[in-house]
């Protein structure tokens, strides 16, 4: 039996969902948080340390992870992530931008 939601039920029950973004890009954490923020509870972190940190003690439902940081990449830290059982089970989609001179 399918699930009928009003279009109000449905934006409360979304602006309750919690994404993490983790960019070292400012830019990057400006543009997304803005986007989502219209839909979803957003917290920013600029560095796979934190977004640990951060996982720990208020776990996200779906993390936005560049692939490509300072320190600890995005790689390392969906890998320690998924070793931590407390974060295992978050949803991780890797996002990145890179320039190619080609």
């Amino acid at each position: 039996m399918p699930i009928n939601y009003s279009d109000h039920q449905l934006k409360l029950s979304l602006k309750n969902s919690k994404v993490l973004v983790v960019d070292d890009q400012l830019l990057s954490l400006i543009v997304l948080k803005k986007i989502l923020s219209e839909h979803f509870s957003v917290t920013t972190t600029s560095c796979g340390e934190d977004a640990i940190e951060i996982c720990k003690h208020n776990p996200p439902d779906i993390i936005l992870l560049d692939i490509n940081m300072e320190g600890m990449s995005g790689i390392e830290t969906c890998l320690k992530l998924k070793n931590i059982s407390e974060t295992q089970d978050i949803p991780v989609i890797f996002v990145t931008s890179s320039c190619s001179g080609q």
